[in-house]
């Protein structure tokens, strides 16, 4: 909840639109983080890397976690439950294979 607070309070975040979650890494033994955004700047790359460059900088300083992992999707992207709170097992799920299927795909 901690690193979805601070994301959320990044400008250029849509408010309540934010989730973050440990991805097991077997090989490792450990979790890496993730976060997962919406915004309205989604397209553009500047405010794109702005975007996450302030999310990681700030959970270290705020929290001391290092962030593996960030996306910033378009607005409607993140998966919410039937009573409109986000579903952080099904976004879990989806950005695993979303990352699966990105390096299936590498060459």
């Amino acid at each position: 909840n901690d690193i979805e607070h601070i994301a959320a309070s990044i400008d250029g975040v849509k408010e309540g639109r934010v989730v973050a979650f440990g991805l097991e890494k077997e090989e490792r033994g450990t979790q890496e983080v993730v976060v997962l955004v919406e915004s309205p700047h989604h397209e553009d790359r500047s405010r794109v890397q702005a975007i996450k460059k302030e999310i990681k900088g700030r959970v270290l300083r705020e929290v001391d976690v290092n962030v593996d992992h960030t996306r910033v999707l378009p607005p409607q992207t993140l998966i919410k439950t039937s009573s409109g709170k986000i579903a952080r097992n099904d976004n879990r799920r989806w950005f695993a294979e979303q990352l699966a299927a990105s390096r299936d795909a590498a060459p």
